[in-house]
């Protein structure tokens, strides 16, 4: 998955992540190589389904191609060339939650899809750092800022496949004590990050957009009428702007367990979403009528 452009922070393209895509939105694979069968020289072709006889793909062609920048870049390389399929950001180390970033790219035309796909590894640098909640949160808001592209988890360890606990050789700012990769995959931030999958899945993903004017909330998607979703980090009843954008029925989620606290169908368009307030919530409000 990493693009022409080197290194970020550490290492060559910014090491090994792990890229959850959003349900209903799978990537493209090259088509697999039976085994047994010798590879021919020359160039291939395929159409969209990876049958022969389409396009032609080239030799070593990747699936998706994307620049990969360093975090002071304004993340726009080639933004008008049909070759590119998305564009990612990384926002460094240092623990921040920088999701202007993500905004900004989503902005960009021709639209591309695009990703935060470099936020602070967990536990890099010092033990704790970014670890657990840090990262869901962090998800949430770069999902709901626009990366709609899907989320994307590192960690200290992780990042360059460090074999085991005790192998040598490695920059110390990214290693996690007594932890390899397996350890790292154990890292209480990679659960919270696995659980938006999901949370989300089974609904009509395509075609939502940053939304913060159908509702009091910080930052919100929606596919209008059909479905709208949005994260509020300390939660609280969801006053509704836009009744015509906002469904009915809703789901109230806590996005640290993905259970689901309250869900209902208001009454009136005009109603809030309940909600108690003081933790954490996804609300998702969704007609299947209109899907």
């Amino acid at each position: 998955m990493e693009g022409p452009a080197g290194g970020g922070s550490g290492g060559p393209a910014a090491g090994v992540r792990a890229l959850l895509p959003l349900p209903g939105r799978p990537l493209r694979r090259r088509p697999r190589r039976l085994p047994g069968r010798r590879r021919r020289r020359g160039r291939r072709t395929a159409d969209r389904g990876g049958r022969r006889g389409g396009r032609p793909l080239g030799r070593l062609r990747p699936a998706l191609r994307h620049p990969h920048y360093r975090p002071h870049a304004d993340n726009r390389a080639h933004q008008s060339e049909a070759w590119l399929h998305f564009q990612w950001c990384q926002t460094g180390h240092m623990g921040g939650h920088v999701q202007e970033r993500v905004a900004d790219m989503w902005r960009n035309t021709p639209a591309k899809a695009v990703a935060n796909g470099e936020p602070t590894y967990e536990n890099t640098g010092r033990a704790g750092r970014a670890a657990g909640w840090w990262q869901g949160h962090e998800a949430w808001s770069n999902l709901c800022a626009g990366g709609t592209m899907g989320v994307v988890y590192g960690a200290a360890s992780l990042w360059q496949w460090r074999l085991h606990p005790a192998e040598p050789g490695h920059e110390e700012y990214f290693l996690a004590k007594d932890a390899g990769w397996r350890e790292a995959l154990d890292f209480e931030g990679s659960r919270q990050v696995g659980l938006i999958s999901r949370i989300l899945d089974g609904l009509p993903l395509t075609g939502m957009r940053p939304d913060w004017r159908s509702a009091l909330a910080p930052r919100g998607l929606s596919v209008p009428g059909v479905l709208y979703l949005c994260y509020a980090e300390e939660g609280g009843p969801l006053v509704v702007t836009d009744p015509a954008n906002v469904p009915l029925p809703y789901r109230v989620v806590d996005p640290r367990t993905g259970e689901t606290v309250r869900e209902g169908v208001r009454a009136t368009a005009g109603e809030p979403v309940p909600d108690e307030g003081g933790a954490p919530r996804v609300y998702i409000c969704h007609d299947p009528s209109r899907s």
